[in-house]
């Protein structure tokens, strides 16, 4: 379906044929972005393949979309896409709904000029989150998950929440982060995921209804200034080498006397 689909967008944007009402081209790269989300939550089996034809098939939306209020835009590196994304969340003036959640971080997140971008980004969140309404899903499979959660848990801002996933959940990992419910930025989620941003509020709908789902049945951890003592104590008994705050050791103590 999302084949035949874009096949049809980009056939009558390079032949130049109206056969189509007017915005009704647009309406089907709509379509297209919208079944593109749906497919990749549905088939969580031959990952490389799906990611490869997602790929394909966003760069043939970004052909067609280019001057027709659809905006999309692609990422030549994780570098790229993480400073993309903390400028947008240094903007963000509603939400931000952030997955963090896929199978393995890729082996070039140590490098140093990665690890700048990132240092942006993990800045951006901490200021966004003294601002607006920052929600996050976790599944903690890596250490460097469970120091962002304690980096969060040290500023102690209201406006962040989290909830997370056992790492032994069987769901579909894709990685997104939905901005003011009108921009969907997407990260790799394999090795060859596209990355790419998709400015529009019915894309950015299906994303946010997506996460809502998550989020409604991910266990809590932090919700505004309310800490769950029980998981918490769980993660931390987890991953033990993190940096976590001396004042969470503390209430810990309290919570297991």
């Amino acid at each position: 379906m999302i084949a035949i689909a874009g096949i049809v967008v980009g056939a009558l944007d390079v032949f130049g044929l109206d056969l189509l009402p007017p915005g009704l081209t647009i309406a089907a790269v709509v379509v297209v972005l919208g079944a593109i989300g749906l497919h990749l939550v549905a088939r969580h089996v031959q990952d490389d393949e799906v990611t490869r034809a997602t790929s394909e098939l966003l760069k043939l939306v970004e052909l067609n979309t280019r001057g027709k209020g659809l905006q999309v835009r692609l990422f030549a590196s994780s570098i790229e896409i993480e400073t993309y994304l903390g400028q947008r969340i240094l903007t963000a003036s509603k939400q931000v709904c952030d997955l963090s959640w896929k199978t393995s971080i890729s082996s070039g997140f140590s490098t140093p000029t990665r690890q700048v971008a990132h240092g942006y980004m993990d800045k951006a969140i901490s200021d966004a989150s003294s601002r607006v309404n920052y929600r996050e899903i976790f599944v903690f499979n890596d250490v460097r998950r469970a120091d962002r959660f304690a980096r969060r848990l040290k500023e102690t801002h209201a406006g962040y929440s989290c909830r997370f996933y056992d790492d032994a959940s069987l769901i579909p990992r894709l990685q997104f982060v939905v901005v003011d419910s009108k921009e969907v930025i997407f990260f790799a989620s394999g090795p060859n995921s596209p990355l790419a941003a998709v400015q529009s509020e019915v894309i950015a709908q299906v994303f946010e209804t997506y996460f809502e789902s998550l989020w409604s049945a991910a266990t809590p951890l932090k919700d505004g200034g309310q800490l769950q003592m029980g998981p918490i104590s769980q993660i931390v008994g987890q991953w033990p080498q993190a940096s976590w705050p001396a004042s969470l050791k503390k209430l810990l103590r309290s919570y297991e006397s």
